[in-house]
């Protein structure tokens, strides 16, 4: 007698409607991962705008502060060759030196008419750039007033420069350390100055001019240094 089979037709409709336990629970994950990814985009989003937005302001400000020490550089590099006038330091070396500044921004009309000066110096002999020199030693020591240069956008970007890297933070800081050394420079050079109009005892007088002098000196080898760092602070952008 064959075997009763009662129930196999139900038992097959009750197996096509049940669904692998895997389904079932992607249908109850899904609904989390999306919350879990709607969260982390929430959290997220406003560090990554805050990131991209700190960068752009970054690049601009680096930029910005790039053009004012180009324009920085350009004014202390005439100083440069004034204050060196004064003091008879005037020689090829230094012509040399000034005019490969001068040919390095060549969009300037300032450095345009100083590199046509240079070039007529330079095609002296050594002998006669040393006599101009000195000439003009004699002329510029007696009129020389030396003056302070601001640079307003690097001083106010200073308190944030952790948003550049930490070479070029570097460089930055270093720029600024030497121009206050220059500032320090002129405010000795104007007490100096001022103390070659009061009357003191006999002999105090060449003391002072010996000193405003020393001053001249120290400031055009300051001056330097710093041209030669925003040089090299460009040529590494």
């Amino acid at each position: 007698m064959a075997p009763n089979k009662i129930g196999s037709p139900w038992a097959g409709r009750l197996n096509s409607g049940v669904r692998p336990l895997g389904d079932i629970m992607e249908d109850q994950l899904n609904p989390v991962l999306m919350l879990l990814l709607g969260w982390l985009l929430g959290t997220l989003s406003p560090a990554i705008v805050d990131a991209i937005k700190s960068k752009r302001e970054a690049a601009l400000g680096r930029e910005a502060i790039e053009n004012e020490l180009r324009e920085f550089s350009s004014i202390i590099l005439a100083a440069c060759f004034r204050t060196s006038s004064s003091v008879g330091q005037i020689d090829r070396a230094f012509l040399n030196w000034h005019k490969d500044k001068l040919e390095a921004d060549p969009d300037n009309e300032r450095s345009a008419k100083f590199l046509a000066m240079t070039n007529q110096l330079l095609a002296f002999p050594d002998d006669q750039i040393a006599g101009s020199s000195q000439a003009l030693a004699t002329a510029e020591a007696k009129a020389t007033f030396l003056q302070k240069y601001a640079v307003p956008l690097l001083d106010y970007r200073v308190s944030a420069l952790q948003t550049f890297d930490t070479r070029y933070q570097t460089r930055l800081l270093e720029i600024r350390r030497n121009i206050s050394l220059l500032d320090s420079i002129v405010d000795q050079s104007r007490e100096f100055y001022r103390m070659t109009f009061v009357q003191l005892p006999e002999g105090n007088h060449d003391i002072i001019r010996a000193n405003l002098r020393q001053t001249y000196s120290e400031y055009a080898q300051r001056a330097k240094i710093i041209v030669d760092q925003i040089h090299a602070l460009r040529a590494a952008a």
